[in-house]
């Protein structure tokens, strides 16, 4: 009964009897000196065995890099932004494999990433055209954890939080300022109890850009009694453990000279970013603190048009 061997255990045996006649060469190479009458096709000898070795040890390396190994590498690429790495290995591929299901799948990924590149600048010229007014919004938003849905924008001195029964509290904004007032209603996907919550800003479009006037804060809408809102007792009505959705207020502060500024474009991230903290002696004990990094301090069209973006134009008040 004949046993079959894969090329690669062929050709890795063969390298090893090449290594040991190399070896037993080496070791036999103090003597050599001493012997006068060894000729120069001794030396030759060793020449073609270190040739072939080399030879053997090359075509093990190539047979051990498969198609699917070769495709990871071009997606690897594609992912990290490395198109010139992702040619590389997709020439490789068509060189060793022209047939192979792999490189029609590579050949389709690079097509792929060059068709999102010139979407993603023809999108880009299009807003340098039209502005930002060219931003596509919606108060929907609909993120990996959490679809958020928002109301509009208003502007008043008092920004209210934390209804219950016929009472609440509320922030009165400084001097010279009014609160940035938009509500939010947050739905939970299947499964997940205590998501975070995607992050919301104002901004103003000056001229290419858009300068952030401030993050809106994440206030709870109402609770159940005030001994709920002390923490005295659990509120389902706000504990995504309990109902999918909780109503939200969000308010930012800012000058009546901001307030003047148009165009004013209300940004969300499409993600969560801002989660839920415990205070047992605050009021209320639950709350939702924390800062979104892509809502930087200026944004570009080409925060909204790269195809990894993050954010969202909610509304617009020109």
């Amino acid at each position: 009964m004949s046993i079959q061997r894969s090329a690669p255990f062929k050709l890795s045996l063969c390298l090893a009897v090449v290594s040991a006649l190399l070896s037993g060469c080496n070791e036999n190479k103090s003597t050599h000196d001493a012997k006068p009458d060894r000729s120069a096709e001794y030396e030759q000898q060793i020449r073609d065995l270190t040739a072939e070795r080399d030879r053997l040890k090359t075509q093990v390396q190539e047979l051990s890099r498969s198609p699917a190994v070769i495709l990871a590498d071009v997606t690897s690429a594609l992912s990290n932004k490395d198109p010139e790495k992702a040619n590389k290995a997709q020439a490789e591929l068509e060189k060793r494999f022209p047939k192979a299901t792999e490189t029609a799948d590579g050949k389709k990924q690079i097509a792929a990433y060059r068709d999102g590149l010139a979407k993603a600048a023809a999108e880009e010229q299009r807003l340098a055209t039209l502005g930002f007014k060219a931003l596509p919004t919606g108060l929907t938003v609909k993120g990996s954890a959490v679809t958020a849905k928002y109301g509009d924008l208003s502007f008043n001195a008092r920004f209210v939080m934390d209804r219950y029964d016929s009472s609440y509290h509320y922030r009165d904004a400084d001097r010279d300022t009014k609160y940035a007032i938009i509500s939010m209603t947050a739905t939970a996907g299947k499964g997940v109890s205590n998501p975070e919550m995607p992050g919301a800003a104002l901004y103003w479009a000056d001229g290419a850009t858009l300068k952030k006037l401030g993050e809106f804060a994440i206030e709870f809408t109402r609770w159940e009694s005030y001994a709920t809102y002390l923490g005295n007792y659990s509120d389902s009505r706000n504990d995504f453990a309990k109902v999918p959705t909780i109503p939200f207020t969000l308010g930012v502060q800012i000058s009546d000279e901001e307030v003047k500024k148009r165009p004013l474009y209300v940004v969300a991230t499409k993600d969560g970013c801002i989660g839920r903290g415990y205070e047992r002696f605050r009021n209320p004990p639950d709350f939702y603190r924390g800062g979104c990094s892509p809502l930087k301090s200026t944004l570009t069209a080409k925060d909204f048009t790269d195809p990894a973006s993050k954010l969202t134009v909610v509304l617009r008040r020109d």
